[in-house]
């Protein structure tokens, strides 16, 4: 599905996750929670001190529990925010059930640890019984899109950079031409793009190939 790409702030993109209409994806249609609470699951890969963990930190604050519950899905636990993640949220990590065990070794010979993360993402989507994700940073992006394919659940995700800079970090040894169009399946399959400025907006079209 082609993605609308919504140039934001995130206090303006809060107030849209607040909204009625949760950046035009209609939550009336998605029947895994009751319809006066909706859960959320929020991805990022660790609670860094960077402004887009912040960011995310601000949302599971100011989040409106009378309508939404949200659950925080990282690749690492740690960072110097994870002790201002709100007590009433849930927080999945996968390297802390995952790094030293039988699985994580077999995985890492066949060379499927991403695939891994892809399913236990998915896993805990059904077990939250999520509504919708949002994702935000480069990597989360791409594992999210993958595990909302597994689990079949709609997505928002945030673009906080120009994304060339990342893709090429991601390239590195490979094709770049290759992880341009690993980037542009992951953005494009999003319900919804927030980029958080018209320079992000633009590179995500001209760079990557996300339909406008």
């Amino acid at each position: 599905m082609a993605s609308d790409i919504l140039t934001s702030g995130m206090r303006t993109f809060l107030r849209g996750l607040q909204s009625p209409n949760l950046v035009s994806i209609d939550l009336a249609s998605l029947g895994n929670s009751p319809l006066s609470r909706r859960s959320v699951l929020f991805v990022v890969g660790s609670m860094g001190g960077g402004g887009a963990e912040r960011q995310i930190v601000e949302i599971l604050k100011r989040l409106d529990r009378s309508r939404f519950r949200p659950v925080l899905y990282l690749a690492h636990k740690r960072g110097e925010l994870l002790g201002e993640v709100p007590a009433d949220v849930p927080v999945y990590s996968f390297w802390d059930d995952f790094a030293g065990t039988i699985r994580s070794k077999v995985h890492h010979l066949l060379g499927t640890t991403d695939r891994a993360r892809w399913r236990q993402m998915a896993w805990v989507m059904r077990r939250e019984r999520i509504d919708l994700v949002f994702d935000q940073l480069f990597l989360a992006t791409l594992d999210a899109a993958q595990a909302c394919r597994r689990a079949g659940r709609p997505r928002i995700s945030v673009c906080q950079y120009e994304p060339m800079a990342d893709v090429r970090e991601y390239a590195r040894g490979g094709s770049l031409d290759q992880a341009i169009a690993v980037a542009r399946d992951a953005y494009s399959s999003a319900d919804r793009v927030v980029a958080v400025s018209n320079g992000v907006r633009e590179s995500l079209i001209r760079d990557i190939g996300v339909p406008p």
